[in-house]
């Protein structure tokens, strides 16, 4: 998850890096895992990388439009895909979520089935080989509220898309439907995000992608050790990762390996916890997110952190460890997050020969539906068998429904979804519509994650986002953390002006710190809100006020 400017709370680089993106990209995304091996009758000598993105915004045609540009890509290069659409942090209500880039909007669950819908529907749309395929992850993340009951929340989500997708066969051998979680050890407890990953595992067959991060865990030891990570949230050691990314019975890791070299140091010691049991599903990169954030600190004349690892280097730096401790296995996807926006799928190395509907005959057509097994398991290589279960089964569905059609009928399908997609696309965007626009609103969340800046080191408790007089502020509590021992110093709120778009010119600015009249050095929370008065509650239970429009505590 990441893109914008974060805080830092420790003197290790490498985090500081990492949470200079946490702020802007809070959940992170549509991202897309892409197999690096090449499928059916196709020949890939370098690594194909495609398109990773952060969902921003409730537009169907638009998810539409990402789906079809993905198709149209996988077809050109002769590979399966796999995809997350990140949807960002859920809320307390567990009816919605706040959309990555803190641009004040939030998308019901209805609308997130709906876009992935979108996506699906027009990937199969698009999609010029016969033979191809994508998995759609509906991701969140562990920045907002996590619960048990958020985790059966999102398996609902999942089931709903896969029972649509399961509809039509055609669409079924093309795509499938996984969940996602981009789990970061600073933004939760270990305990909820357990939790949250063991009732959805239970709520759902669909398996889950980790797509986050182990900041802090150790590099060099794997007996288990505390992950000392910069938000002083709990309960993390290298068991409990491991645990939520993989020995969950769902769960697949395709951890950040955004920097060098820390990053994969930290899951080949996590791995080797359990002798190299792990198998991972891929390796996620955020280079020119990174880039889009150093060009925008530049302008504004702020200290920049040096964009990290290219898909290539994040992804050789995993599978180089991992080889190097004695533990490696193939992994098959390779993944690069970007903002909501056009395509940038690429081959890394030297491009892969491409097939197409025309390469499937009269005479191998009885061979197909085999084909495409094949290639739906090929990614899940030496996975143990209590792993592979609900993959064979998926595979299986995709096999049986491939046999319900030929090429030509599944042609003569797409031919006549082409001449009414416009009108069905705009039904979709009525009925997302009226479901509730992703509307820019007030609203109080527990999210830890902030613009805070590298010089200002802060531990936070939550947040309050607000519109006053046409001005959108966010207002975040808790208190100012020394750098090296990481102990609270001050208790404070932090205020800031706030963009009214991710992509924007615009960047959140810090408006100023304000210490309680009574002064303090635990954290401060924000237990309510009243029009621009908020309330807010020190560590010994006393409920002060603070007015957003005047920027000061209220005397009481």
């Amino acid at each position: 998850m990441r893109a914008i400017r974060g805080r830092v709370t420790s003197s290790d680089a490498r985090a500081a890096a990492r949470r200079a993106l946490a702020w802007a990209l809070p959940g992170t995304l549509i991202a897309c895992l892409v197999a690096g091996a090449a499928t059916a009758g196709a020949v890939t000598e370098g690594r194909y990388v495609a398109d990773s993105y952060y969902i921003t915004g409730t537009s169907t045609a638009a998810a539409g439009n990402l789906g079809c540009d993905q198709a149209e890509e996988d077809s050109l290069f002769g590979n399966n895909s796999a995809v997350i659409l990140d949807f960002g942090a859920q809320m307390s209500n567990d009816k919605e979520t706040e959309l990555p880039g803190h641009n004040h909007r939030f998308a019901t669950n209805a609308q997130i089935e709906a876009l992935t819908e979108a996506y699906a529907e027009a990937y199969f749309e698009c999609l010029l080989d016969p033979e191809l395929s994508t998995r759609v992850a509906i991701g969140t993340n562990t920045s907002g509220s996590v619960t048990s009951a958020g985790g059966k929340t999102w398996a609902g989500i999942v089931a709903t898309v896969a029972d649509k997708v399961l509809e039509s066969p055609e669409w079924t051998s093309h795509v499938s439907i996984w969940g996602g979680d981009d789990i970061e050890l600073a933004f939760s407890d270990a305990s909820p995000v357990k939790a949250w990953a063991k009732k959805y595992s239970a709520s759902t067959d669909s398996p889950y992608i980790d797509y986050g991060a182990a900041e802090g865990c150790s590099e060099t030891t794997h007996k288990n050790s505390k992950c000392e990570n910069v938000d002083h949230t709990t309960g993390w050691t290298q068991k409990a990762v491991y645990q939520v990314s993989w020995e969950v019975k769902g769960a697949n890791p395709a951890p950040e390996i955004y920097h060098a070299p820390g990053d994969a140091k930290e899951w080949t010691q996590i791995d080797l916890y359990k002798e190299g049991k792990m198998r991972f599903i891929g390796v996620l990169t955020d280079r020119e997110a990174e880039v889009e954030v150093a060009e925008r600190e530049r302008e504004n004349g702020e200290e920049v952190e040096e964009p990290g690892n290219t898909p290539i280097e994040g992804y050789d730096q995993l599978n180089d460890d991992l080889e190097a401790a004695g533990v490696h296995h193939e992994i098959p996807f390779s993944l690069e997050i970007f903002w909501q926006k056009e395509s940038h799928a690429s081959v890394v190395g030297s491009p892969a020969n491409t097939t197409g509907a025309e390469d499937v005959s009269a005479e191998n057509e009885s061979e197909r539906p085999a084909r495409i097994y094949a290639a739906c398991m090929a990614p899940f290589a030496g996975y143990p068998p209590e792993k592979l279960e609900a993959i064979e089964d998926e595979c299986r569905v995709r096999r049986a429904d491939s046999e319900k059609f030929t090429v030509a009928e599944e042609a003569a399908h797409k031919a006549e979804m082409r001449k009414t997609s416009a009108a069905r696309r705009a039904s979709q965007q009525a009925q997302v519509d009226a479901e509730a626009p992703a509307e820019a609103h007030s609203a109080l969340s527990a999210s830890h994650e902030g613009p805070f800046g590298s010089d200002h080191g802060f531990a936070a408790t939550g947040h309050w986002t607000g519109e006053v007089d046409g001005r959108w502020y966010e207002v975040y509590a808790g208190a100012k953390v020394d750098p090296v021992s990481e102990a609270a110093t001050r208790s404070e709120l932090l205020v800031f002006s706030a963009p009214a778009a991710p992509q924007g010119d615009e960047s959140s600015r810090l408006l100023g710190t304000f210490a309680p009249p009574g002064g303090g050095t635990e954290p401060l929370t924000i237990t309510g809100a009243n029009g621009d008065v908020l309330e807010v509650q020190t560590s010994t239970g006393e409920t002060l006020r603070f007015d957003v429009a005047t920027q000061s505590f209220l005397s009481t």
